[in-house]
């Protein structure tokens, strides 16, 4: 009787243990496939679930309402100010150059980068806004130049925005 008991202990701590190192798997995957929709339909996500090589940072992507793949990469991309809207921004990449509303988006990206501190340093008491230009620079547009993961972290996070699976490929073969 008691070596049955056993066994059964056994195998009920060997199932225990199995869906508790099964459960961050699980969490892994489906936050890999979890892209954030943005305003005009487009969405940032993961390039893959699976990166080819671990030592590199994963390569994200934003697509276009219909799923098309518009940048990839790991690289920092350009965010400019629109010279006609203060209200908007380019985002920028290679030759791909896409507008969005900034109300939403900015201040999110901004503050949570550390980006609200004027060019007299760290605790400053005067912050400069994301859409005011820079002092001594006036005409130039140049907001940031920021990785696309530092986009992607604070609106994921913030809740503010549709979070949906935009349908990840385990392995990024190219697009």
């Amino acid at each position: 009787m008691t070596r049955r008991w056993s066994k059964r202990v056994l195998i009920g701590c060997a199932v225990f243990a199995g869906l508790c190192a099964a459960w961050p798997a699980y969490l892994f995957v489906t936050n890999s496939r979890l892209c954030v929709v943005l305003p005009g339909g487009y969405m940032l996500g993961y390039a893959s679930i699976l990166n080819p090589n671990p030592l590199a940072m994963p390569d994200l992507v934003l697509r276009d309402s219909s799923g098309k793949v518009l940048i990839k990469t790991d690289d920092f991309v350009r965010l400019d100010r629109d010279p006609d809207d203060p209200t908007r921004f380019y985002l920028r990449y290679s030759d791909v150059s896409v507008n969005f509303p900034g109300e939403k988006l900015m201040p999110l990206i901004w503050y949570w980068n550390g980006w609200y501190w004027d060019d007299e340093g760290l605790g400053a008491a005067k912050r400069r806004k994301w859409n005011e230009p820079k002092p001594g620079l006036p005409r130039d547009l140049s907001i940031m130049a920021i990785g696309l993961s530092l986009i992607y972290d604070p609106l994921i996070r913030s809740g503010e925005f549709d979070v949906e699976s935009c349908n990840t490929p385990w392995f990024d073969w190219g697009e």
